[in-house]
C-alpha cells in the first residue's frame, strides 16, 4: 500500500489537515504517517482505514479519485468511458477489440492471446483468447458460427457456475452479448441481474443491472433476434429505476424496439419525447447523444449500433 501514500499526502493537504491532527485523530506518529505520505513505509489495511476516517474519506471515494488523478484531464473530459475503464484495468484487453478490425491487426491480437494462454493456462487469459476468436468470428463474411459455438461454451459455463457475478462476470457477459445465441442471451441476463444484486449496492456499480440488459437488448436487436429482443424489454422495464436519466433511457430503449417491430411512427416519437426532455432538463449531451442514435434508425438503410459499455 507504499504507493497510495503520495496521493494520501495530496488529499490531506486539499483538506487543510495537518500532520497533527492525523496523529492526534488515529494514534499514529507524524513520523510514521509523514514516511507512509513519502513511499518510504508501508501500512496495514487497518491503519489506513484509520488515517481515511480521521480525513472522512471513503475508502471507495480515495481510490476512484487516486484512479482518475493519474489519468489525463482532457482524456477524461472527452471520453466519459475513460472513468469506467479505469477502474476495471483487468478489463483492458476486452475494451481494446473497439479498435481493431478484421486483417492482420487483429490475427496479432489472436496470436499474441494464444501464445499467453499457452504459457500462462488460466481460466483468464483463456478467456481473452476466446474472445478475440469470437470478435474474428463475428467480423467474418459470412460470420464464423462453428467458432463461436465453440468458443462461447466455456464462457457461457462459467457465467451459469458462478453463484455471485461481479465486477470480472459482468462485463465478461457484456463482451460477449454480440456473439450469444438468443436463447443463451436471455438465460445468462436472467441469471446475471439476479446474481450481480450484491454488486449493486456499491454506488460505483448500482446501474450494473441496466448496462447488462442494454447490451443485450442491441446486440439482439443489431442481429434482428426481435422475440429474444422483446423478452429482454419486459427485464428492463422491470428494473428498479434510480434516477430520472435512467427512466428516460429505458423509454428511449422501448421507442427503439418499437421500431424494429414495424411501429415505426410511434417508435420514433417515443424516441423524439426522450430527446426533448433531456433537453427542457438542461442535459444536451445526453440529448445530443440519443439523437444521434435516432438519426442513425431513421437512415435509409438504418444503422443498428450495439452498446456494449454504455454509462447511464
Amino acid at each position: 500500500m507504499q504507493k497510495y501514500g503520495p496521493y494520501f499526502r495530496k488529499l490531506r493537504q486539499s483538506k487543510n489537515v495537518t500532520l497533527a491532527e492525523l496523529a492526534a485523530d488515529t494514534g499514529l506518529t507524524e513520523g510514521f504517517i509523514s514516511r507512509f505520505e513519502r513511499g518510504q513505509s508501508d501500512i496495514t489495511v487497518s491503519r489506513f482505514t484509520a488515517l481515511l476516517n480521521a480525513l472522512n474519506v471513503a475508502i471507495e471515494e480515495f481510490l476512484l479519485g487516486m484512479r482518475e488523478a493519474t489519468m489525463d484531464p482532457e482524456t477524461l473530459e472527452d471520453y466519459p468511458l475513460a472513468r469506467m475503464q479505469a477502474n476495471i484495468p483487468f478489463m483492458a484487453f476486452f475494451f481494446d477489440i473497439s479498435h481493431v478490425s478484421v486483417g492482420a491487426e487483429l490475427d496479432r491480437h489472436i496470436a499474441g492471446a494464444e501464445a499467453a494462454c499457452r504459457s500462462k493456462p488460466t481460466r483468464k487469459n483463456h478467456f481473452i483468447w476466446l474472445f478475440y476468436q469470437t470478435m474474428n468470428a463475428i467480423l467474418q463474411k459470412p460470420i464464423d458460427n462453428k467458432t463461436l459455438t465453440r468458443a462461447q461454451a466455456p464462457i457461457t459455463h462459467y457465467l451459469q457456475q458462478v453463484d455471485n457475478w461481479g465486477v470480472y462476470e459482468c462485463y465478461l457477459f457484456i463482451a460477449f452479448t454480440p456473439a450469444l445465441g438468443p436463447e443463451m442471451m436471455v438465460r445468462l441476463l436472467r441469471i446475471g441481474l439476479k446474481r450481480s444484486r450484491v454488486l449493486k449496492r456499491s454506488p460505483s456499480h448500482e446501474q450494473i443491472d441496466l448496462q447488462l440488459a442494454v447490451a443485450a437488448l442491441t446486440s439482439l436487436m443489431a442481429r434482428e433476434e426481435m422475440d429474444a429482443a422483446v423478452q429482454v424489454m419486459k427485464m428492463m422495464n422491470s428494473l428498479e429505476k434510480r434516477n430520472a436519466n435512467q427512466v428516460f433511457a429505458i423509454e428511449f430503449f422501448n421507442g427503439w424496439v418499437q421500431i424494429k417491430l414495424g411501429k415505426r411512427e410511434t417508435g420514433i416519437a417515443t424516441c423524439e419525447h426522450v430527446i426533448k426532455q433531456f433537453s427542457e432538463l438542461g442535459l444536451s449531451q445526453w440529448a445530443n447523444d440519443f439523437n444521434d442514435i435516432l438519426s442513425s434508425l431513421k437512415a435509409d438503410p438504418p444503422t443498428n449500433p450495439i452498446f456494449l459499455y454504455s454509462q447511464f
